[in-house]
């Protein structure tokens, strides 16, 4: 009775033990993902970033226009 004890404990320690494995490569995974997203939303910030500045420029330029049109009158 007691090597099936053993026997028993030895598979769930290999069981427990590939488990643990299978966990570590799905968290390192993860955090692969995880760097790879902010990675990709900090050059969406910076995009986004760059183009909200040349709207403003742009918009700044157009309300300067007006403005010196309508001074002219």
């Amino acid at each position: 009775m007691d090597s099936h004890v053993a026997e028993a404990n030895a598979r769930i320690s290999e069981a427990l033990t590939e488990l643990l494995k299978s966990v570590q490569r799905g968290v390192a995974q993860a955090g692969v993902e995880l760097a790879d997203l902010e990675k990709l939303a900090a050059q969406e910030e910076s995009e986004t970033s760059a183009r909200v500045a040349e709207l403003e420029s742009r918009h700044e330029r157009r309300r300067q226009a007006i403005q010196r049109k309508w001074q002219r009158y």
